[in-house]
């Protein structure tokens, strides 16, 4: 509606839309004043309507559409300091001296952090000094008026804008979170900045008109931690944890990335590959911002919607066990002397299934080890005399307290412990009956006398600069470790297994390693011509081993060493490592 000035016209006509119960003066310059228009006696109800319907004042209006132009300006600037944007100067430089020698067009050059300042006379403004200038103009005319009675109602112009000051930093936050012009989500680190600058922006408004910038921060931060449901729009932890969870499921099990142990990160097999560069979003410093931005709510937000994720595979894995119960209880009556050949262990229906759905299922486990490292990073700086007290406490933990809350205290602080408390939850509907123990006994079984069929594989083979295997075959060890611990856990807990729960798990672990071992070793000893040139990677495969006792807190390498010789391991991994110094000689010579 128009803003109508004082007149006394005005007490004579008839209320109505165009009539606006706050008007502009702005005679003086550089000044905004608020002045009342008299109206008529209403009934309170008609007065509530009227102020419902003018509920946002263009004064109001305007000191928020400055304040986001100026906010926008300034974020401009502000991403003139990441470390992205002297990467892109370096490589402008380098392009043109390149230009330069071939006589080339140069292309326009990128301004340079601190050219905004740069004035030739006192009068030039930019975009950025005007809406400065007006947004502190309405500011300052706020916090003057601290009250206003509008129809009879007192109105208060402050606590007004305070108010949606939260909804647009709210905004603000949402429409940074996807890139321009794709649906990918911003890296972390870059999202992290962009909130930085922005609450600077805010942090300046304390100068000009009376509010708690902190309580804003605390309050919308704390809501974006919280899932979509619980918010009135899209939070970051919803959408940061949708897009990581879709692109990884996708990604890993169309073998297009791989989990490398070394980097601590995922790669893309492809470096050509377009469509998710998993070395970028899944890095150390990347997962560090992700878990300052996320706080431990987000993180555990993430974890439980990572292992609802991991669930369904997990299903499917124990049907698969359910219809060869009968083949592996006589697999797991059988001696080393008696243990069948790899013939006899492809009988075993959709074994390839069940394998695939094993490595999924351990490479998401490593992406939830990394999220968790980058969380106790995060806490370390920011509260380690917490986070000291969580450890004393988790360490020295009374018998009769529930060890559950304990988990979820530590995996909350960034520690990682035995039983994840998000596997056991997901867990819990496939460990609530008697035959459970016997199922999750035949798992191991299943995996035992299956891992050794991966030898044939072609890309089974195993990479020495990740320090894994192409095909994500050496996440088995972590997916075995974490399902046996969380699955006989919640056993125990529930009653039904009443040994406790470090005993059963060493027996478990320790006739997991006895029949991979056997399996391993019918593998060297195989006489069988034709399937010894169907064996691909042995050695890659005998490397698995030392991993499985790197995951698991229960199996030692004194342990190995009993059932497995040393010395085959031992000349498997010099075997590994001096092909791949071949294979870097041979293309030596070729260039």
């Amino acid at each position: 509606p128009p803003l109508l000035p004082y007149h006394r016209n005005t007490w004579n006509c008839t209320i109505c839309t165009a009539t606006h119960p706050l008007s502009l003066i702005t005679e003086i310059p550089g000044t905004v004043l608020f002045v009342q228009q008299p109206t008529p006696s209403l009934s309170s109800q008609k007065y509530l309507e009227l102020y419902c319907s003018y509920s946002n004042p263009p004064p109001l209006s305007h000191s928020q559409k400055y304040l986001e132009l100026y906010c926008e300006e300034r974020l401009k600037i502000h991403m003139f300091t990441h470390p992205s944007y002297g990467a892109m100067l370096m490589a402008e430089a380098k392009n043109n001296k390149e230009k330069e020698a071939k006589k080339e067009r140069l292309a326009p050059p990128l301004p340079l952090p601190g050219a905004e300042s740069k004035r030739s006379r006192l009068e030039d403004l930019t975009d950025m000094d005007r809406n400065f200038a007006k947004m502190v103009s309405h500011l300052q005319a706020l916090n003057t008026i601290p009250s206003l009675v509008v129809w009879q109602h007192t109105f208060a112009p402050r606590e007004y804008i305070i108010h949606h000051l939260d909804e647009l930093f709210n905004r603000l936050i949402s429409q940074y979170i996807f890139q321009e012009g794709s649906q990918q989500v911003q890296l972390p680190t870059m999202m992290a900045h962009r909130l930085i600058g922005v609450m600077d922006v805010f942090r300046q408004l304390e100068s000009y008109i009376t509010l708690d910038t902190s309580r804003i921060f605390n309050v919308v931060l704390l809501q974006h931690t919280q899932p979509q449901e619980n918010t009135p729009g899209p939070t970051l932890a919803s959408q940061y944890t949708n897009w990581y969870l879709d692109m990884l499921v996708e990604h890993i099990k169309n073998g297009e990335v791989c989990y490398a142990p070394l980097r601590k990160c995922f790669v893309r097999k492809h470096q050509m590959a377009l469509t998710f560069n998993a070395e970028l979003y899944t890095n150390i410093s990347e997962l560090q911002a992700l878990a300052k931005m996320l706080g431990p709510y987000g993180m555990k937000y993430m974890g439980e919607q990572l292992m609802e994720r991991c669930e369904p595979y997990i299903k499917e894995m124990l049907a698969i066990v359910q219809e060869n119960k009968d083949l592996l209880i006589a697999l797991r009556a059988c001696t080393m002397d008696m243990f069948p050949t790899a013939q006899l262990a492809k009988q075993l229906k959709r074994h390839d299934v069940f394998m695939s759905n094993c490595i999924i299922v351990g490479a998401l486990f490593n992406f939830r080890r990394l999220t968790i490292s980058a969380l106790h990073s995060v806490v370390a700086k920011r509260a380690s005399f917490l986070q000291n007290c969580i450890l004393d406490y988790k360490t020295n933990v009374s018998p009769e307290v529930d060890p559950s809350i304990a988990d979820d205290m530590a995996t909350a602080a960034g520690f990682m412990v035995d039983a994840d408390p998000a596997l056991c939850a997901a867990l819990q509907k496939h460990c609530s009956s008697e035959d459970c123990e016997m199922m999750w006994t035949l798992f191991n079984v299943m995996v035992a006398v299956t891992l050794p069929l991966q030898s044939m594989e072609v890309d089974s083979v195993f990479r020495a600069p990740i320090e894994g295997h192409e095909n994500n075959l050496h996440c088995v060890s972590t997916a075995v470790t974490w399902l046996s611990s969380c699955a006989y856990t919640n056993l125990v807990r529930s009653g039904l297994e009443k040994q406790p729960l470090q005993v059963i798990l060493k027996e478990r672990v320790r006739e997991f390693l006895e029949k991979v071992s056997e399996r391993m070793l019918k593998l060297q000893l195989e006489e069988d011509k034709e399937l010894q040139k169907e064996i691909k990677h042995r050695d890659s495969l005998f490397i698995l081993l030392e991993k499985m006792v790197q995951d698991s807190s229960y199996i030692t390498y004194d342990m190995l060493e009993n059932n497995f010789p040393f010395t085959i391991l031992r000349n498997s991994i010099r075997a590994v490592y001096e092909s791949k110094k071949k294979k870097a000689l041979k293309i030596e010579n070729e260039i």
